[in-house]
């Protein structure tokens, strides 16, 4: 019986049909783990947006009371004065009203922070400006109680809900739908 070339030697590589069905068992885990991934960052990035809100509104309430003036908290795109409105764009400005006209001054006014625009998440206000008392207590300028939502822009992340009540602790909301 005569040996064949290759008896002695053993194959230490991979065939073309096993790399193959590793690469397509790649994808397939990739095509189910990657949307999952991507919804996690987005719901992270809403949350975060959330908390610093909350964080803001936490600490103008304090600064208020710590100071004994009125301290707002609005809308701003480049942290020096106050916008019209909340939008996916900007930030926010927290200050004392050292003049009390109820408005930003740069010239009267104490900026107390600034927080740049937030890319993560969009931000609605029922209120363009909240004003914290001295006393504690929160309104917007029209005496309702402001709400918030924080949108993710996403159908598959729930977007958040928050208020404020009057003596200035954040209810948070489960978000009935998604934001405008």
């Amino acid at each position: 019986m005569s040996k064949s070339p290759n008896a002695g030697y053993r194959s230490m590589g991979f065939t073309l049909v096993e790399l193959m069905i590793t690469i397509v068992i790649a994808m397939i885990i990739l095509s189910i783990t990657v949307p999952s991934f991507n919804q996690l960052i987005e719901s992270s990035r809403v949350k975060t947006t959330q908390d610093l809100l909350t964080s803001a509104i936490q600490r103008a309430q304090q600064e208020a009371i710590r100071s004994g003036r009125s301290a707002y908290l609005c809308p701003s795109v480049d942290g020096t004065g106050c916008s019209s409105a909340w939008a996916a764009d900007r930030g926010w400005l927290i200050f004392l009203d050292q003049d009390r006209d109820d408005n930003f001054t740069s010239s009267n006014d104490s900026i107390i922070s600034v927080q740049t625009t937030i890319d993560a998440a969009e931000i609605e206000g029922s209120s363009v400006k909240l004003h914290f008392f001295p006393s504690g207590h929160v309104a917007d300028v029209s005496g309702a109680a402001p709400s918030f939502s924080i949108c993710s822009g996403s159908d598959n992340v729930d977007d958040r809900r928050f208020s404020i009540n009057r003596v200035g602790r954040v209810d948070y909301v489960a978000a009935a739908s998604h934001c405008s």
